[in-house]
């Protein structure tokens, strides 16, 4: 009785509610092991859950050694990494089939450090992608072949490609890359030797990459001994390097080199070969910018029609191509070429700006039925026209030094290389465009950078964004940084306007300015007084001192001045260079004995200009070199024991 009351009371109804509480445990990620736990890498993937690592040691994993079937394909949330890198892992398919097989696979899966190998398909022979944006970096991915992309495949992606090594894989259409729709984005890539070939009636695209209905982002890749090799009857190549189509983005600080495109000079009929380093079609938002582009060549017999070997622009949309070096480029066969450097046609609005363009061999610039600007630029020692255009084309040429070329501009631009117009800005002889025809003084090492004495500092484009040491724009891709020089002037009277170049910089002794180093006149004017020129060498960051005088003008057209050297000096001729007269000052602290001689750079002694014991003073003389050829020579002062000589160039 007593026990049943503890368990049941009368007008009671008692009800027992269970909770359970359950805890969130997170799942911790797993590293999977080849071949310690896992025999092969796929069974390592199909066993992996998002976020695990598949971790590769090193070894080569093909169907003759650990029995791995191909393609090995990745799952999104899996990283695919090898222990040992792409020298000691192998990935090899035996051309059996492609080595790896992406579908659907997100950004959260990686494929980083293996050597991905003798894998064969029709489309990707190494990697394929299908609407997969996986990101591939540090692999080294070779001798893959491919109707479709010898290396990677990609259609409706958007993987990122970044830090391989794509090279000597083969393909129909590409070699190295090729992409279909949605984004290719290639980083830091070496991208070299891949190869594209075509038989009878064939096309052969892409040697390296192509692209096509996309978006592209290229930056940092070096391209280089990429290649096209085709024959048959009327075959067309296209793209050595890169080829894009219907293909809007950026290509960027990539190197493009080396690249070619060939054919059998026996079986090849009425053949096109178009750029060998980068063929562009039918696109908008074309940019092409600060790219090297050198050394890429088309080489194919006669009865065939080649065409930019650098670039090769058709049917684009107000591109730009600026703040490029495009050099030693070239197009092999006695007829039927155009543009070594570029060729652009049916092109509208084409920006060319800051180009640097020496040693392309047949033709720099060439455009058929398009309009341009080409500015700020630097073309040199082209073999053919320096630019060249069609009657059904409009182009302005405005602030380019064109030197060296066999040919200049062949075009209808009136007044176009006739230097009797005027100066530009930085005081070189131009025509009526700005456009200059002088040695742009590289500097010796080939990387075509400009020295101090470059007459290409400063003469660009006043309108164009100054450089970034805040000076008028330099031509061509590189800018020199030019560091302050100071003048430390004294004249009488004090308060003379003193101007360097005809532009008064101050009023005051002693100035600092922003001065191009390298020979500059200085000017002092002031009204009753004659007025004083001399010269001046100014060297970057270095302080140099002249000692002005003005006098008060006497009738005579000798200067009579009231003040005297204080040491013996010799200023750099000027002009310099000159045709056919310059100037040599010198400055004489007390009587000497002196002499004034010019010598040949072998030494020879060509011409005594003074020869005589004259008292102290400031003084000019002038050597007429009408009867001497072009070439440096030497002018010498001795004034008792000081002696001091100095080189200056004669250019006819």
């Amino acid at each position: 009785m007593e026990r049943l009351q503890q368990h049941h009371w009368v007008g009671f109804t008692l009800t027992l509610v269970i909770v359970v509480l359950t805890l969130s445990v997170p799942v911790l990620a797993t590293t999977r092991l080849v071949p310690s736990q896992y025999g092969k890498i796929q069974m390592a993937i199909d066993a992996a859950d998002v976020g695990d690592t598949v971790l590769v040691a090193g070894g080569v994993y093909s169907p003759a050694t650990n029995g791995e079937v191909f393609p090995i394909v990745p799952k999104s949330g899996i990283a695919l990494l090898s222990v040992d890198g792409p020298e000691f892992t192998w990935l090899q398919a035996n051309n059996s089939a492609g080595v790896i097989s992406c579908v659907d696979v997100d950004s959260t899966a990686s494929i980083s450090g293996f050597r991905i190998t003798q894998g064969s398909a029709s489309k990707g022979g190494g990697i394929y992608c299908l609407r997969s944006s996986v990101v591939i970096t540090g692999n080294e991915i070779t001798l893959n072949s491919a109707t479709l992309g010898g290396g990677i495949y990609c259609d409706s992606s958007a993987a990122l490609i970044a830090g391989n090594a794509i090279t000597q894989n083969t393909g129909t259409y590409a070699g190295g890359v090729y992409n279909r729709n949605g984004t290719l984005r290639l980083n830091e890539n070496e991208i070299t030797g891949n190869h594209s070939y075509g038989g009878h009636s064939k096309y052969g695209y892409a040697g390296g990459v192509y692209a096509e209905s996309c978006l592209v982002v290229f930056t940092g890749n070096v391209f280089s001994g990429n290649y096209i090799f085709f024959s048959g009857y009327s075959p067309v190549a296209r793209g050595g390097g890169i080829y894009l189509n219907i293909a809007e983005g950026l290509v960027t600080q990539n190197t493009i080199s080396g690249n070619y495109i060939y054919g059998n000079w026996n079986y090849l009929i009425g053949a096109s070969g178009q750029g060998a380093g980068i063929c562009w079609l039918n696109s908008p938002n074309v940019t092409i910018d600060g790219n090297t582009i050198t050394g890429n060549y088309l080489s194919i017999p006669d009865q065939s029609s080649i065409y930019g070997a650098g670039i090769f622009l058709n049917y684009c949309f107000r591109p730009t191509v600026a703040n490029n070096l495009i050099a030693g480029n070239s197009l092999n066969r006695s007829g039927g070429w155009a543009g070594a450097g570029m060729y652009i046609g049916n092109s509208i609005g084409v920006v060319l700006d800051h180009l640097t363009m020496p040693s392309n061999y047949s033709g720099g610039i060439y455009l058929s039925n398009s309009t341009a600007a080409l500015t700020n630029s630097i073309i040199t020692s082209t073999n053919g026209n320096a630019i060249q255009w069609d009657t059904y084309s409009t182009v302005s040429v405005r602030y380019t030094d064109f030197w060296g070329n066999t040919g200049l501009i062949s075009g209808s631009l009136p007044g176009a290389g006739v230097t009797t117009w005027g100066w530009n800005i930085n005081g070189t002889p131009c025509d009526k465009y700005f456009n200059i025809f002088v040695d742009p003084l590289y500097t010796a090492d080939t990387t075509y950078h400009l020295t101090e004495l470059s007459p290409c500092l400063e003469a660009g484009n006043p309108g164009s964004p100054d450089d970034p040491d805040g000076t008028i724009t330099d031509l061509g891709v590189y800018y020199l940084t030019h560091l302050p020089s100071w003048l430390n002037i004294t004249s009488t009277p004090p308060n003379a306007d003193v101007l360097v170049d005809s532009i008064i910089v101050g009023r005051t002794p002693k100035l600092l300015a922003n001065i191009r180093p390298g020979s500059h006149v200085v000017t002092l004017a002031l009204e009753g007084y004659q007025t004083w020129i001399d010269t001046v060498e100014i060297t970057a960051g270095a302080t140099v001192s002249v000692n002005a005088t003005l006098s008060i003008p006497t009738g005579v057209d000798d200067e009579q001045p009231s003040g005297l050297p204080t040491v013996f000096a010799v200023a750099q001729n000027y002009p310099n260079p000159f045709n056919p007269t310059t100037t040599i000052s010198y400055d004489l602290p007390r009587s000497a004995d002196v002499d004034v001689s010019i010598y040949n750079i072998l030494g020879q002694h060509v011409v005594t200009l003074v020869n005589t014991r004259q008292p102290a003073g400031y003084y000019h003389v002038t050597w007429d070199g009408r009867q001497a050829s072009s070439g440096i020579y030497l002018y010498r002062v001795q004034a008792d024991e000081f002696v001091q000589s100095m080189k200056m160039v004669l250019m006819k």
